[in-house]
């Protein structure tokens, strides 16, 4: 009887080839006579907005970046409004530098993101700038933005309205979630003070917040028709 020979060294794992992916660089992109259509139920109810133009160039996209791409994008909002917005970005390291100009857009498409049982309407005009990070979810937006010929209705009439208001020096800080506004300026303001015959005012229900679909909302006061529902 022979014993079994001993084992000998261990045969080393061969090695994985890292993969190299190839530099990449594009000196224009442009896309041109688009349309799209958003869908977010992430609110209730939930937003549907149709943008029915919109022309996005970029140029000096590379990858592995070493210097910002540059921007331009035009679109036609939703209703009415236009969107100009150029600037850079880069990819790593991550961020954007952003100038965005607005002129006449309607607010109407922006209710589901504010939960008050009013409706509102106006157009927004303002000029903008947006600095962050994508990597740190940091965002910093500066500028000057106005509202004409808004209204904050019930169902049935107005009940605010203001022919023009013009915020300046407005900073928005997130994910602080900070906002400064430097002068605000209202011009021919108007509202409708009713209370009705159980001491309730009608503005102060309307600027309350929405019930979600599935929960109660308060009850609507009687005999006043300044309720949404």
């Amino acid at each position: 009887f022979e014993p079994p020979p001993a084992p000998g060294p261990a045969t080393p794992a061969a090695r994985a080839t890292p993969v190299t992916l190839p530099a990449v660089s594009v000196r224009d992109v442009l896309f041109e006579d688009g349309s799209t259509t958003v869908v977010d139920t992430s609110v209730r109810p939930a937003a549907r907005f149709e943008i029915p133009r919109a022309r996005l160039a970029i140029q000096d996209v590379a990858w592995p970046s070493r210097t910002p791409a540059r921007l331009q994008v035009n679109a036609a909002l939703p209703i009415s409004g236009e969107l100009d917005a150029s600037g850079t970005f880069q990819l790593e390291p991550s961020r954007m530098d952003l100038k965005v100009a607005l002129k006449g857009v309607d607010l109407a498409p922006a209710r589901p993101y504010v939960p008050i049982r009013a409706r509102f309407q106006g157009k927004l005009d303002a000029d903008l700038s947006f600095v962050g990070a994508f990597d740190r979810s940091a965002l910093t937006v500066r500028g000057t933005a106005s509202v004409s010929k808004f209204e904050l209705r019930d169902i049935n009439r107005a009940v605010v309205t203001i022919e023009r208001a013009l915020a300046e020096q407005v900073v928005f800080e997130y994910p602080e979630q900070r906002l400064s506004v430097a002068r605000i300026d209202v011009r021919r303001p108007w509202s409708l003070i009713e209370r009705d015959a159980e001491g309730r005012f009608a503005l102060a229900r309307l600027l309350s917040r929405r019930a979600r679909p599935g929960q109660a909302g308060p009850p609507p006061p009687p005999r006043t028709p300044s309720g949404d529902e």
